[in-house]
């Protein structure tokens, strides 16, 4: 095993070790950019390795921030509030029109958003 392999090993169990063990309510972020720094000092990845992962992952990940982002705007106007309070009023305490009015909320959601 070379030592290359050997560090990156390392970096993974220390990394898991760390999230599991969470020290003093430690962030998962501390232990994985810790693991990271260790792979890129020990040569397993590149420069070039991290902008081809950069231009291949950026779309995804700027789909889950803007998500991320919409869903605290519409929490903190009481979207969430109101949609729920009109499902409820729209079921007639069934539970399996409530069911389905959700689904139906999901299906519009999912192609509207």
């Amino acid at each position: 095993m070379s030592i290359t392999s050997a560090m990156v090993l390392f970096a993974f169990f220390f990394t898991i070790m760390l999230i599991y063990w969470r020290p003093k309510g430690m962030n998962e972020s501390i232990p994985a950019t810790i693991g990271a720094l260790i792979v890129i000092a020990s040569g397993a990845v590149n420069v070039s390795h991290l902008m081809d992962i950069s231009v291949k992952v950026s779309g995804a990940a700027m789909t889950i921030i803007s998500t991320l982002v919409m869903a605290l705007v519409l929490e903190s106007i009481g979207f969430f509030h109101w949609i729920a309070s009109l499902l409820v009023q729209r079921s007639n305490g069934s539970g399996i029109r409530l069911f389905w009015h959700t689904n139906a909320l999901c299906l519009v959601a999912s192609k509207v958003l």
